[in-house]
C-alpha cells in the first residue's frame, strides 16, 4: 500500500513539475517571449544526441562573416516519431531557412520552431503558442514530453550514455570558436585540425554557468575567441564532434581541472 501511495505521490510530482519545468528550462534560455526570427544558411551537420538534437547551420552574417549556429530541437526519438530519419532525410551543404528564438545570452544559438527544406518544403517541429491558457498548458505539456521526458532519462543514465567515461580521456588542440554560457551545460565551439589539416568543429559539454564562475571563469573577458586552447575529455558514443570536458589549458598555459572524475554524476 505504502508503495503503491509512493508511486502515486510520485507521478502526481511529475505531472504538475514536468511541464513547469519544461517551460521554465526552456523559457530561461531562449527568449520565448521575444521576436521570432529567421535564419538562412548553408547546413554544416545535424547532431542526433541525446537529450536535444541539433542543426549545425553556416549563415553569412552580411559583412561576408559566416558564423555557424547551434539551433536545439527535439531528442533523435522525438524526431523520429514525427518521420525524420537520421539517414539521407538532412542533407549537409544545402540551403535550409530556420525559425526559432535566439538564445537570452545573445550566443549564436536557437531553439528551433520550423524549418524550410531544400525542396522548399516547411516542416513544423515545435507548436507552442503564445495565446489562450489553453494554448498555455497544451504547450507545456508538448515541451515536456518532448523535451523533459528525454532529459530525465539522460539525468538517470548520467555521462555514461552519452560520453565514452570508462575509456582513456583523449586530447584535442584547436582555436576557440565560441564560449556558450547555457544551462544545463556551458559549451566551447573549437575548431580542430586533424593530421591531414582537415578542421573539424567540436562542441565540449562541461558545468553549468554558475558551476564555471564558481572555479574562476567568468563570461566577460576570460575566454580569448580566436586564440589555442586544449581540451582533455571523453568523446561522445555516436562517433559525433562532441566531448565532455575534464581539464581545459589555457593560453597562457594554465590547467584548469573542472571534472574529478565520478562517472556516475551529471555535470
Amino acid at each position: 500500500m505504502n508503495r503503491v501511495m509512493s508511486g502515486l505521490a510520485v507521478a502526481t510530482l511529475l505531472a504538475v513539475a514536468v511541464p513547469a519545468a519544461a517551460h521554465h528550462a526552456v523559457q530561461s534560455q531562449f527568449d520565448m517571449n521575444g521576436k521570432q526570427q529567421t535564419w538562412k544558411g548553408t547546413l554544416k551537420e545535424v547532431r542526433w544526441v541525446n537529450p536535444h538534437t541539433h542543426f549545425l547551420l553556416d549563415v553569412d552574417e552580411g559583412n561576408g562573416t559566416i558564423t555557424t549556429w547551434v539551433f536545439e530541437t527535439a531528442a533523435p526519438n522525438g524526431l523520429r516519431r514525427a518521420g525524420f530519419s537520421q539517414k539521407g532525410v538532412f542533407k549537409v551543404g544545402e540551403s535550409y531557412t530556420f525559425v526559432g528564438y535566439q538564445a537570452r545570452d545573445g550566443s549564436p544559438m536557437a531553439f528551433l520552431e520550423s524549418l524550410t527544406g531544400p525542396d522548399g518544403k516547411t516542416v513544423k517541429i515545435w507548436f507552442g503558442s503564445r495565446a489562450t491558457s489553453r494554448d498555455h498548458v497544451t504547450r507545456l505539456l508538448g515541451v515536456a514530453a518532448v523535451l523533459l521526458l528525454p532529459a530525465l532519462g539522460y539525468a538517470h543514465h548520467a555521462l555514461q550514455s552519452e560520453f565514452e567515461i570508462n575509456k582513456p580521456a583523449r586530447h584535442w588542440t584547436g582555436t576557440l570558436k565560441s564560449v556558450q554560457w547555457i544551462n544545463p551545460h556551458s559549451h566551447f565551439i573549437i575548431d580542430v585540425a586533424d593530421e591531414s589539416g582537415k578542421v573539424t568543429t567540436w562542441r565540449f559539454e562541461t558545468a553549468a554557468p554558475n558551476g564555471l564562475r564558481r572555479i574562476g571563469f567568468s563570461s566577460k573577458g576570460f575566454f580569448e575567441v580566436g586564440k589555442t586552447y586544449s581540451v582533455i575529455g571523453y568523446p561522445a558514443r555516436d562517433g559525433s564532434p562532441i566531448a565532455f570536458v575534464e581539464q581545459i589549458t589555457l593560453p597562457d598555459g594554465r590547467n584548469v581541472r573542472i571534472w574529478f572524475g565520478d562517472p556516475n554524476g551529471s555535470n
